[in-house]
C-alpha cells in the first residue's frame, strides 16, 4: 500500500528541518488526525480540534491550543494557493522533549480526496490496535494487513479477535444494517471523527442505533454493511465470502447523515 503524496509538509507553520523531524522519525511516537478540506472547511472540525487537544493531554501531558492548528492548517492552504483551500489534510502531533512541556505539529496538504463509489471488497484479519481508542503513529499493523488484504484483491481489513469478533478496520470504522436500525460493534476501536458525525446526525433524524457484539458469523443477517473514514462513507459488498446486499434505503440515509454534517471554517 503506497503511502499519501503531499504537495506541502510544514512543521509548526514552517518547512521541516532534518533536525526537527528526527524526534518523530525515531521515536515514532505521536498522534495524527486526517481531515478533508472543501473551500476552507471542514466536517467535525471542532471534533477534530477537540480529539487532538485530548489526545496530547494523554500521551505528551499537554494541551493543544486549537487557534494554533487552525492557524497552521490555514498557512499550508495558502501554500498552495492552486488548491482553493482544498485538499487532504494530515497531522502528525508529538513532543520532540518529553521533558519539555511543548508538542510539535506536523501538517501535511495533498489532494482532496472523496471516498469510492464502488463498494469494497472487505478481508477479516485476526489483529487489534495498541490504545485502540487512539488515532496514533505506529501503525504497523494498520499497514502492514491493509496492504496484505490488498494483494488478494480486497479494499480494507477489518480487525477481529480470536472468536471473530468485530472491531474496526484498518484505516475505518464498520457500520451494520439490521432492518432499519444502525448496530455499531461493541469492541474496543477508534470513534472516528466521521464515525461521529454520523451517529449525531442519525440521532437527530431519529434512526435507531444500538451498539452490540458482532462476530463474523452474524455478517449473513444483516441488510447492508459500510464504513467510515475521513473520506466519507464507503458501501460495503463483501465480507470475506459473505455477500451484502448494497442497495437498501438506509445506506443512503447513513450518506445523506454525512453530507448533511455542517461544514466548519478552519
Amino acid at each position: 500500500m503506497s503511502g499519501p503524496t503531499y504537495d506541502l509538509i510544514e512543521i509548526d507553520g514552517h518547512a521541516p528541518t532534518a533536525a526537527e523531524l528526527t524526534p518523530l522519525i525515531m521515536a515514532n511516537y505521536g498522534h495524527i488526525t486526517a481531515m478533508q478540506v472543501r473551500a476552507g472547511r471542514v466536517r467535525g472540525l471542532d471534533q477534530h480540534l477537540r480529539r487532538l487537544d485530548q489526545t496530547s493531554r494523554e500521551l505528551h501531558g499537554v494541551g493543544l491550543d486549537s487557534s494554533r492548528v487552525r492557524r497552521y492548517i490555514r498557512h499550508a492552504l495558502d501554500g498552495v494557493p492552486s488548491r482553493a483551500g482544498a485538499g487532504s489534510v494530515r497531522m502528525v502531533v508529538f513532543q520532540p522533549d518529553r521533558d519539555a512541556q511543548h508538542v510539535c505539529v506536523v501538517v501535511g496538504l495533498g489532494s482532496p480526496t472523496s471516498a469510492p463509489t464502488r463498494p469494497w471488497r472487505v478481508r477479516s484479519v485476526v489483529h487489534g490496535r495498541a490504545a485502540p481508542h487512539l488515532k496514533h503513529v505506529g501503525g504497523f499493523g494498520s499497514v502492514y494487513y491493509g496492504s496484505s488484504v490488498k494483494r488478494a484483491g480486497y479494499d480494507e481489513a477489518l480487525f477481529v479477535d480470536s472468536e471473530g469478533v468485530i472491531a474496526e478496520g484498518a484505516i475505518t470504522n464498520i457500520g451494520f444494517i439490521d432492518g432499519g436500525t444502525v448496530v455499531w460493534p461493541d469492541a474496543p476501536a477508534l470513534p472516528g471523527i466521521c464515525l461521529q458525525l454520523v451517529q449525531q446526525q442519525l440521532s437527530t433524524a431519529g434512526v435507531p442505533m444500538v451498539r452490540r457484539r458482532v462476530r463474523l458469523p452474524d455478517v449473513a443477517g444483516f441488510d447492508g454493511v459500510f464504513l467510515t473514514n475521513s473520506w466519507g462513507v464507503i458501501p460495503v459488498s463483501r465480507i470475506d465470502d459473505t455477500a451484502i446486499p448494497t442497495d437498501r434505503a438506509v445506506l443512503r440515509v447513513i450518506h445523506d447523515a454525512h453530507d448533511s454534517a455542517p461544514l466548519q471554517d478552519i
